[in-house]
C-alpha cells in the first residue's frame, strides 16, 4: 500500500471526511406581517435547531444525518458556536484527487450547502515518520445566519509510538550537553 505524502515529510492516514452541521428551516419565528413574503427562516446553530433530517429529496447517503461511529464524540468548539459532535452530514473523501474533486463538484451541484448550513468540518490524520508526531486536523468553515463564512483551525499533535525505554533519558542528558555547549561557545 503507497503512502500518501503531503509535503513530503507528512503521510496522510486514512481518508479525510467533511461533515456538514445544519438548522431547520424553522428553527426562527416569522413575524404575522412577513409570512406572505418569507417562507423559510434559519436560526443560528444550538442542538436545540439542529437538523437531522433529510436534504431535500436525495437519497445519496451525502444527504442524510449520520451518526458518528466513533467513542470519540468531541463537540467542535468554531468562532460563532459550539457544535455537537455526535453526528452531520458526512462524506468520506477519497484518497484519489480526481475522485475526490469529483464528489465535492457533485456536491456543489446538488447544493449540499445551502441557507440552512451552519459549519463545515474537515478532518484529517498526519504522520511525521521524521520527528515521530501524529497530528489530527480540523479545518472549520462557519456559516452565520446573516450570511458569509468565517473559518479557523485546530492541530492537535500526538506522540503515540513514545518509546519506554532508556532512550528518552539519554535524549535529555544529549540535549542538556548542546545547551550547555551553545552557552559556552556564545560567551567564548
Amino acid at each position: 500500500k503507497t503512502m500518501h505524502s503531503i509535503l513530503y515529510e507528512n503521510y496522510l492516514l486514512g481518508s479525510p471526511r467533511m461533515r456538514q452541521i445544519r438548522v431547520r428551516n424553522d428553527s426562527c419565528e416569522i413575524h404575522k406581517d412577513f409570512q406572505r413574503a418569507i417562507f423559510s427562516c434559519y436560526n443560528h446553530y444550538s442542538k436545540l435547531y439542529e437538523d437531522r433530517g433529510k436534504i431535500g429529496d436525495k437519497n445519496m447517503t451525502e444527504f442524510r444525518w449520520q451518526e458518528i461511529k466513533s467513542f470519540a464524540k468531541n463537540d467542535v468548539w468554531g468562532k460563532l458556536s459550539t457544535y455537537a459532535g455526535d453526528g452531520g452530514y458526512i462524506v468520506n473523501l477519497s484518497l484519489n484527487k480526481t475522485r475526490a474533486v469529483k464528489k465535492i463538484d457533485m456536491l456543489k451541484k446538488n447544493l449540499w450547502i445551502d441557507r440552512g448550513t451552519r459549519a463545515v468540518i474537515i478532518d484529517f490524520t498526519t504522520y511525521n515518520p521524521n520527528i515521530n508526531l501524529y497530528v489530527v486536523t480540523k479545518l472549520i468553515a462557519e456559516f452565520p445566519a446573516t450570511g458569509g463564512m468565517f473559518t479557523s483551525w485546530q492541530f492537535r499533535t500526538l506522540n503515540l509510538l513514545e518509546n519506554s525505554s532508556e532512550a528518552p533519558i539519554s535524549l535529555y542528558i544529549c540535549f542538556t550537553f548542546f545547551v550547555l555547549f551553545v552557552i559556552y561557545y556564545t560567551i567564548e
